[in-house]
């Protein structure tokens, strides 16, 4: 697997060789929205948010009609494996080295997030967290980064197992935006200044409530990724990849693909 251990052993390494490498083993078209109560709702504002919308199944009631344009949610992350554990809630707590991967049984210190969706856009969402730790602020936005060499060096996700991502807190980048080059959580407690990050990587099924991931490579193609969890003791992260069954077969370890969805809260 991508362990951690072989990247602490690389960051002592590179501590004292000042190399930059943190070695794993082995803006460009805003939509039409902004993020409801958390920046101004000016739908002018460079960075925005949205989501696209699967409308309602069933007819809306009679003298009613369908709800259009920009919707708010906010919510938890309830987090199951595609074989049904349920793992909980994903917590607002990064790991040691600046991931998410980090669960709690209940909403109570669950990390909350908040973001907009639009019935016609179709670029991804930014998920802005609305409960971070103090010490995080500077990362608000739960988004994903290149976390592998490979990834680093050409900003793909997809193609190739060795290309891959982690979910990370970010600063906001432009919906349908390619890789961004700067600082986030990962590279902020691993001192890696290679990776490449996007923010708005969600999308949002309001019938389902299930959130998947998507990556917009340099070419501007358009990936959709799968949310891979890494159950080893001590290397808990969750990974995106375009296919899974090939990740986990290159990579030793204990991993499970997840299925992320929002739980509606008003609190």
């Amino acid at each position: 697997m991508p362990r951690f251990s072989s990247l602490v052993f690389s960051l002592a390494v590179a501590s004292l060789a000042s190399a930059t490498a943190v070695p794993l083993s082995s803006r460009d078209s805003p939509s039409s929205c902004c993020l409801l109560g958390l920046f101004p709702t000016s739908c002018d504002r460079k960075f925005t948010g949205s989501c696209i919308f699967s409308p309602p199944t069933s007819s809306p009631p009679t003298g009613s009609s369908p709800p259009t344009g920009i919707q708010n949610q906010t919510c938890f992350i309830h987090v199951k494996d595609t074989n049904g554990t349920d793992y909980g809630y994903l917590k607002p707590e990064w790991t040691k080295y600046g991931l998410y991967g980090l669960f709690n049984t209940t909403t109570k210190d669950a990390l909350k997030v908040s973001f907009e969706y639009n019935l016609t856009a179709l670029s991804g969402c930014s998920m802005k967290a609305v409960n971070n730790p103090a010490s995080q602020a500077e990362f608000p936005f739960l988004g994903g980064a290149t976390c592998s060499e490979d990834a680093d060096a050409t900003s793909i996700i997809g193609g190739d197992p060795s290309n891959y991502g982690c979910l990370v807190g970010t600063t906001e980048s432009p919906p349908g935006s390619r890789p961004v080059s700067g600082e986030d959580s990962f590279s902020l407690k691993t001192g890696r200044t290679t990776a490449k990050f996007e923010s708005a990587i969600w999308k949002y099924d309001s019938v389902t409530q299930e959130l998947t991931t998507q990556w917009i490579n340099p070419n501007k193609t358009t990936v959709a990724t799968k949310i891979v969890f890494s159950t080893d003791p001590g290397n808990e992260s969750l990974y995106l990849t375009d296919d899974p069954v090939a990740f986990m077969a290159k990579y030793d370890g204990n991993y499970s693909e997840m299925i992320f969805t929002c739980e509606p809260t008003t609190s």
